[in-house]
């Protein structure tokens, strides 16, 4: 966690230099997902594929953005990464279904780290939290205690005994010992 750059953030960014349409020199701040790491390691190279630009369209999503959608709106895009070629020029890679599942994984995996090291977050109490539930249970039952006596309905026998403390549970109500 420490010397991290984006703690609060899924991805780090990096800048992606390439030359625009008249050759001139540009800069785009991108998320570094897995999927931009992978694309950097030769035996994963075929994970991607190389999209012409008359082929890009609004249905395609960076991957960074694909993550962030539900599954029916994942149906209907193609992730890529942007890359560029050995000119400067930038490029679309389409990428696999198994690489966009690891990217979505090390989110997953990186939202659970920041979960579990989080300083600002107080611990539970369980032992307050139960008592406060068993306190809560006992408010209700005797709410309805007495909602049911005051309605004049009779009382069970067992409700009976504890509304009578004089009354012990091995005896009748003359005093005399129960079978």
């Amino acid at each position: 966690m420490e010397g991290n750059p984006a703690l609060e953030e899924a991805w780090v960014t990096h800048s992606l230099a390439y030359l625009d349409e008249n050759g001139k020199s540009r800069t785009m701040d991108l998320p570094m997902t897995f999927a931009d790491f992978a694309v950097t390691v030769p035996a994963l190279q075929h994970h991607f594929r190389l999209v012409p630009q008359q082929e890009w369209s609004d249905s395609m999503a960076p991957v960074a953005e694909y993550l962030d959608l539900d599954a029916d709106e994942r149906q209907e895009r193609q992730p890529f990464i942007w890359a560029t070629d050995y000119e400067g020029r930038l490029q679309r890679l389409r990428v696999s279904r198994a690489i966009v599942e690891a990217a979505e994984e090390r989110r997953h995996y990186w939202r659970l780290l920041r979960a579990l090291t989080r300083k600002d977050i107080v611990p539970v109490d369980e032992g307050a939290i139960a008592d406060r539930a068993r306190a809560e249970v006992v408010d209700k039952v005797w709410q309805n205690l007495l909602e049911l006596a005051q309605s004049g309905a009779a009382l069970p026998a067992a409700l009976t005994q504890l509304a009578d403390p004089g009354q012990s549970a091995g005896t009748s109500g003359d005093g005399k010992a129960s079978n």
